[in-house]
Formats: C-alpha cells, sequence, structure tokens
C-alpha cells in the first residue's frame, strides 16, 4: 500500500467546508456534501414522526440484545437488510384492521364474528370486546386464528335479545406492542 492510500485511508471528515470524507461500509473511503443544520422549528407532524423514529431505533437496539429476538429478525431480513432494519420496520409498520365481519352475529351464543386483521410481520394478539350502548361490557375474549385463510373468529358465549346499539371492538397487537383498535355498533 502506498503512502498516498495509507493518508486516504486514514483520514476522515470535514474537507474544507463543504465535502465530508468518511469510512464505508466496505473499508472504502465515501465523499459526499456536508449537512447543513438548519435552525428551523419542526412543526407538530414532524416533532411525532422524529419521535415514532427514535423510539423504532430504541427497539430495534432492545431487540438485537434479545437472543430469540434477534434470531428471529435474522431469519426475517432478506435481500441485504440487517436484522435491525428489520426489527426498526416492524415498529414502523403499524397493524392493520381490514374488515370486522358481523353478518352472521345474531346476539346468540355459539354466533362468529370474523375479523381479518394483518402485520407486517406477525401478530401476537387479535381481542374483541362487545359493549351495549349505554357502554358497559356485555362480553370479551381473544379471538382465534382460523387456517388457511388467516382470519381470526371470535365465538360468542353471551345471550343478548337485543343487539342494536351494541358496539363491537377489537384490538390487535404486533410484536414489538404496537395496538390498533377498531369499532363497530350494530
Amino acid at each position: 500500500m502506498t503512502k498516498k492510500e495509507r493518508l486516504a485511508k486514514a483520514y476522515g471528515g470535514l474537507l474544507g467546508e463543504e465535502v465530508v470524507v468518511k469510512q464505508g461500509s466496505k473499508g472504502k473511503n465515501v465523499v459526499r456534501m456536508a449537512t447543513v443544520k438548519t435552525k428551523r422549528t419542526l412543526s407538530e407532524k414532524q416533532e411525532a414522526s422524529r419521535d415514532r423514529l427514535v423510539r423504532a431505533g430504541k427497539y430495534a437496539r432492545k431487540a438485537m440484545e434479545d437472543p430469540a429476538l434477534r434470531e428471529f429478525y435474522i431469519s426475517r431480513s432478506v435481500n441485504g437488510k440487517t436484522a435491525y432494519r428489520e426489527a426498526s420496520n416492524d415498529f414502523l409498520r403499524l397493524p392493520v384492521i381490514r374488515e370486522i365481519d358481523i353478518s352472521t352475529y345474531r346476539g346468540n351464543p355459539g354466533d362468529m364474528i370474523c375479523i381479518d386483521a394483518t402485520d407486517m410481520i406477525a401478530l401476537t394478539k387479535v381481542s374483541l370486546q362487545i359493549n351495549a350502548a349505554d357502554g358497559t361490557g356485555v362480553e370479551s375474549g381473544s379471538c382465534v386464528e382460523e387456517l388457511p385463510t388467516g382470519m381470526y373468529i371470535y365465538t360468542t358465549t353471551t345471550a343478548v335479545a337485543d343487539i342494536s346499539g351494541l358496539t363491537v371492538t377489537v384490538t390487535v397487537s404486533d410484536i414489538p406492542g404496537n395496538k390498533v383498535t377498531k369499532s363497530i355498533t350494530l
């Protein structure tokens, strides 16, 4: 290795006021434009977004410290993505409740309510709660995943004489602990 190559490998930092030289991922130096920090204030949405990204990084670091979660995210990482990035993306993407199908619910024990919910990687819990019009709880419990459809099924246990005004609330959780809730009123 020549003296020039050693000097180039050893150097990193600001060059002038506009160029930054830093060590790249494969041991090569990378030259790029220096970023200029502005002193503008961020909007409420921008602050919330920044906070969410910070929390995603904290979750990913914590997941990498847990051997089981680390192996899980390593097994999920493809196309050059790292396990850290998979964990961070899992945190950032919220679960989705696509549909709550109450077409077969008539207020009888054994009636089924179907939930179509999904997540980027996996849902850890899908629960359902039925409340009367005045807000009192009628029943609640966990839903069971039906394979191969992937739908979540809740089988009712309580008889209800008049189902008008009932509110069905579904809550789903994923591995990072994100929770999404959706309600419909009969």
